[in-house]
């Protein structure tokens, strides 16, 4: 029983602790807002889900459409494309019938092409309003980004006898 208690408590301090670091607009100290935007330029509606150590965060998205993917500010110094994916270890398209259909992992972030931890490989706006700066980063899902993809995974499958 002890145990649960100590598990509760300790996810109950990650919480508090993770709030603090991301709250939006807590204070006049967080001069940096930062978004990250995903747009579905695929033939079809998806399921994007990006894992973390402490979260998974599911975004169902239309086909066409854009899901505001997050929205926090931060300090001055930090990075805030590196602050955006600090948390993030994958990030995993699936079809709406659960297929796989493209993998990004941040251990694979320099790998040539259309990559999600790749700031290149996003549209980037950036202005300011008064005291504040704002950035925001927009990631389109490709059909050129799953068409490789598939292939891949079904050949890693059939070589473990799926």
């Amino acid at each position: 029983m002890k145990v649960i208690y100590s598990f509760i408590l300790i996810e109950v301090l990650l919480c508090i602790e993770s709030c603090c670091l991301v709250c939006p607009r807590l204070s006049n100290d967080t001069p940096v807002e930062c978004s990250r935007l995903i747009v579905n330029r695929l033939e079809q509606d998806i399921d994007l889900k990006i894992y973390s150590p402490f979260s998974l965060d599911v975004g169902n998205i239309k086909r066409d459409s854009i899901w505001l993917m997050e929205k926090i500010a931060i300090v001055e110094e930090f990075e805030p494309f590196d602050f955006l994916n600090a948390n993030i270890d994958s990030v995993v398209v699936y079809a709406l019938d659960g297929k796989t259909l493209k993998v990004w992992r941040k251990s694979e972030q320099n790998e040539e092409g259309h990559h999600f931890f790749d700031e290149s490989s996003h549209k980037k706006r950036e202005w300011e309003d008064r005291k504040y700066t704002y950035y925001e980063w927009t990631f389109e899902l490709l059909p050129e980004d799953i068409q490789g993809e598939i292939s891949g995974l079904e050949a890693r499958f059939k070589e473990y006898g799926f």
